[in-house]
């Protein structure tokens, strides 16, 4: 059976602790499974450490993007369909009604700008 040396831990490992990956020269990941998962999971954390101070800040802000980001793919794969305003207008964004919490993703009312802002009680500019 071949070994390899795994990249980040140094040990000497059977290749089927590897994934594979045709990219590379040997065909397989330079670090065995276990790193790679490691290095998976905590690689938001250790590059990008702006982001989780953001997230921590303001969590709203996080949810709603992610909310955003969930119905824009639902647009998309076409589980969902955009309607117009109660007051006609196509141009249209989505109203989340019940928050921006993962059960009410897709809990939403499809408003023109004008009411969208007046629901929320901001002035449109």
């Amino acid at each position: 059976m071949e070994e390899k040396i795994c990249g980040c831990c140094k040990k000497i490992l059977p290749i089927l602790n590897f994934w594979k990956d045709p990219f590379r020269k040997t065909g397989f990941c330079r670090c065995c499974k276990n790193c790679e998962k490691l290095r998976r999971r905590g690689k938001k954390r250790k590059y990008y450490p702006e982001i989780e101070k953001r997230r921590n800040k303001n969590p709203i802000r996080h949810r709603r993007h992610l909310a955003n980001g969930a119905v824009r793919y639902h647009l998309k794969v076409g589980h969902i369909s955009q309607s117009v305003c109660f007051c006609g207008e196509k141009d249209v964004v989505a109203h989340h009604k019940n928050g921006y919490d993962k059960p009410n993703y897709l809990v939403i009312e499809w408003m023109c700008k004008l009411h969208h802002f007046q629901k929320h009680g901001m002035m449109l500019e």
